[in-house]
């Protein structure tokens, strides 16, 4: 496949590179469709972002086609992205009718999922609950973005040790912080 690879300090390439492959029950194969770049994608072509590795393939608001997946879970609350989600065979929760930490929980015995990944971005905000009404309050006086809601709530619902990724602030295992890299 053909994939925008960093091979350096302004040094970015479109290179053939290995098919990506299902190894962990975990693993998504999304077939990207489009994509996009945006400014915060500059810190990785000058060199600012330090954990950048030669090798390592760019990709920032992707859009695609799940193409292999073991068991996914879509949450949303737009019912024509639910009603895709539930096309493609994943489980969804519509989180302005369930408790998601309550429905993951259940679903994964007590346990949380092994990982969590924001696909909204900026429809990441949340709606009603007391951090999303304080981030709400927090961004009309420019002192926060009121879309952390997804991220906290992706933290808060994976087990121990998990992985949390978003297109704009990633947290992973502190004993292993490479294992989240595409």
């Amino acid at each position: 496949m053909r994939a925008l690879v960093w091979h350096g300090k302004e040094d970015v390439r479109f290179d053939n590179v290995p098919d990506p492959a299902i190894e962990n029950d975990g693993d998504v194969i999304v077939k990207i469709t489009a994509t996009a770049i945006c400014g915060s994608d500059l810190h990785l072509y000058d060199g600012y972002q330090p954990t950048m590795e030669k090798g390592d393939i760019l990709g920032h608001e992707p859009m695609g086609e799940v193409v292999g997946a073991g068991r996914v879970i879509a949450i949303d609350r737009v019912p024509e992205r639910l009603s895709l989600a539930e096309e493609g065979k994943a489980e969804t929760i519509n989180f302005e009718k369930e408790d998601v930490y309550e429905r993951l929980m259940e679903g994964t015995n007590g346990r949380g999922p092994d990982r969590c990944i924001d696909a909204v971005g900026c429809e990441a905000h949340g709606t009603g609950s007391v951090d999303s009404v304080l981030d709400k309050a927090k961004a009309a006086v420019f002192l926060a973005t009121d879309r952390a809601n997804v991220i906290r709530q992706a933290i808060m619902c994976c087990r121990n040790k998990a992985q949390s990724r978003s297109p704009e602030f990633m947290s992973e295992p502190s004993t292993n912080s490479r294992s989240a890299r595409p």
